[in-house]
């Protein structure tokens, strides 16, 4: 199987939900293959800061440089103060991260 095969069967195992992270990554190691470049930014997929899941970058992702936080929304204040509380400067987050980023932010 050629270098462009095994990314193409990685990127069709990756669209159909058919490989957790930690399979993918094991594999690009295998293969010696970029987990982003090599494998998900061609197909639109990108990886959780937090959790390391992948999922489509417009659908599965809160981008927390270009989010527009609200001051008034306790949700959004939430968010930030459990990101400043975990002090990791984070980029994409999946959404299940950001519900539990959320309720770890809401407890007083």
């Amino acid at each position: 199987m050629t270098r462009q095969e095994i990314i193409e069967l990685l990127q069709d195992q990756v669209e159909h939900n058919r490989i957790t992270a930690e399979e993918l990554g094991k594999a690009c190691d295998k293969h010696k293959l970029y987990l982003h470049d090599d494998v998900l930014f061609p197909i639109g997929y990108n990886t959780c800061d937090r959790c390391g899941d992948y999922g489509d970058s417009e659908l599965d992702f809160l981008w927390v440089d270009s989010f527009d936080w609200q001051d008034d929304n306790e949700k959004d204040q939430a968010i930030i103060k459990a990101i400043e509380q975990e002090g990791v400067d984070y980029c994409a987050i999946c959404w299940h991260c950001v519900d539990e980023l959320a309720k770890k932010g809401a407890i007083k």
